[in-house]
C-alpha cells in the first residue's frame, strides 16, 4: 500500500522520475545516462520568454564536422540570468546553405540586434578540420553575422560541460541563471533532457572514455551551446566555480563529502554585476 510513497521517497531528487513513473505523466525516455541528468531540471530551467530588443545577442557556433552545423542565441540579462531565445539546428547541410539559413534565422528571431559576441570550435580556427572546410565556415559566418568569430579558450570536453553546469546549479533569487525559451530550443530542451549522453558499450555500462556520445543533433545544440556560454562567462570563472561546487565529471560517481544539489544554497548578495564573474 506504501509502493507508490516509498518509490517517491527514493526518488526525492529525480522529479523527471517522479512525474514519468508515479504522476503517469509525458516524459522524455531516459535509456542511457543523460549528461546532465543532475543538472537539468524541466520544470526550473525552461521559459516562455522571447527575444529582448533593448538587449544584446550572445552567438555559440558549431562547425558540426562540416556537415551538421549548428548555432545558438542567446541574451544576458541585467540580473545576471542567461537566456537562450533560440537554435538553429538544421541537419546534414553544408556551409553555403547554413550561411543561407543563418542570416534568416537571424532576421526572423533577433531583427536588427547588436551581436556582443560569437564564440566557435578554436580547432576550426586552427585549420584542424580542413578537410570539411570548417575554416572557410568561419568566416563565412562571420560575414553573416556581421562580427568577427572568435575562438574559446579551450576545446576540452570538461570546461564545455562546466560551462553549461554552473549557470544550470547557480540561483540567482531563486531562479536558475541559466534558462531555455520552450519555443525556441526544443532540440536543446530535448537534448539536456535526454538526447545528449554519456557513450555506453553493449550492455549498458559506461565506457572508460566517460564522453558524451557524439549523435547529430544532440551533440551540435549542445557543443554550440558549450561554447557561447565558455565564452560569455569564460574559462577561469567556469573552472574556479566548478571546482567550488565540486560537481562529480560522471553521473552517479560520488565523490567523498559532497553534498546533494538540493542542500547546496547559491545566492548573491547586494547588487549583481555580471561582471564579477571573471
Amino acid at each position: 500500500p506504501k509502493y507508490y510513497d516509498n518509490l517517491i521517497a527514493a526518488n526525492a531528487k529525480r522529479k523527471w522520475f517522479i512525474r514519468r513513473f508515479v504522476d503517469n505523466e509525458f516524459g522524455y525516455s531516459r535509456a542511457g545516462i543523460p549528461v546532465f541528468e543532475e543538472d537539468y531540471d524541466d520544470s526550473l530551467h525552461v521559459g516562455t520568454f522571447a527575444f529582448d530588443a533593448s538587449l544584446p545577442i550572445y552567438l555559440g557556433l558549431d562547425g558540426g564536422m562540416g556537415i551538421h552545423p549548428a548555432a545558438t542565441m542567446w541574451q544576458w540579462h541585467p540580473s545576471g540570468h542567461i537566456r537562450g531565445i533560440a537554435e538553429l539546428v538544421p541537419g546534414r547541410c553544408l556551409m553555403g546553405r547554413f550561411c543561407e539559413l543563418l542570416r534568416a534565422w537571424l532576421a526572423a528571431h533577433a531583427p536588427q540586434a547588436q551581436v556582443a559576441g560569437v564564440w566557435a570550435d578554436p580547432a576550426a580556427f586552427r585549420g584542424q578540420n580542413s578537410e570539411q572546410d570548417e575554416t572557410s565556415f568561419i568566416f563565412s559566418v562571420a560575414q553573416v553575422v556581421g562580427a568577427p568569430l572568435m575562438p574559446t579558450a579551450t576545446n576540452e570536453i570538461a570546461p564545455r560541460l562546466d560551462a553549461l553546469r554552473y549557470p544550470l546549479a547557480l540561483r540567482i533569487g531563486g531562479v536558475p541563471m541559466l534558462q531555455i525559451s520552450a519555443a525556441g530550443m526544443p532540440k536543446m530542451r530535448r537534448a539536456f533532457n535526454s538526447d545528449y549522453r554519456f557513450k555506453v558499450d553493449a550492455l549498458g555500462n559506461l565506457t572508460g572514455e566517460a564522453k558524451p556520445d557524439k549523435v547529430h543533433g544532440a551533440s551540435d545544440v549542445m557543443d554550440s551551446g558549450g561554447y557561447a556560454l565558455l565564452g560569455m562567462i569564460g574559462l577561469e570563472a567556469i573552472m574556479k566555480n566548478s571546482i567550488s561546487m565540486a560537481r562529480p565529471r560522471i553521473v552517479g560517481q560520488n565523490r567523498p563529502g559532497r553534498r546533494d544539489r538540493d542542500e547546496e544554497t547559491f545566492s548573491v548578495a547586494g547588487s549583481w554585476d555580471v561582471y564579477s564573474l571573471r
